[in-house]
């Protein structure tokens, strides 16, 4: 089954990259495009899953939301004293997440830019 499909995936790039130069570049640019856009609509979601958890399960805080978009009225906490707690987890997950897949962003913000 592979066989096939990697035949398939040489034979496009061999055609890719044997193509004129308007064509090559409009073929990347499309591809780069699509890449980028999914992975801004999975940022997206990845940023609601994580409000969700993190306020709503946790916190026990529903965030107001626009007319436009269904006019939840925001809630108070149901559980205050977890609001640090919902803090110190999401601290602890972006840590994580920096010292493993972006150890160069790690370091002093915007002071070290500056």
């Amino acid at each position: 089954m592979m066989a096939p499909l990697r035949r398939m995936l040489d034979l496009s790039v061999g055609r890719l990259l044997d193509a004129g130069y308007l064509k090559k570049w409009s073929v990347l640019g499309v591809v780069i495009g699509v890449v980028a856009g999914l992975g801004a609509v999975v940022f997206v979601h990845a940023i609601r899953l994580c409000s969700w958890v993190f306020l709503e399960l946790i916190g026990g805080y529903v965030p107001p939301s626009s007319v436009g978009e269904g006019d939840v009225p925001g809630t108070g906490f149901a559980r205050p004293w977890a609001v640090p707690l919902a803090v110190g987890l999401g601290g602890l997950l972006s840590g994580i997440l920096v010292t493993r897949f972006a150890p160069e962003a790690e370091g002093h913000g915007t002071d070290a830019a500056i």
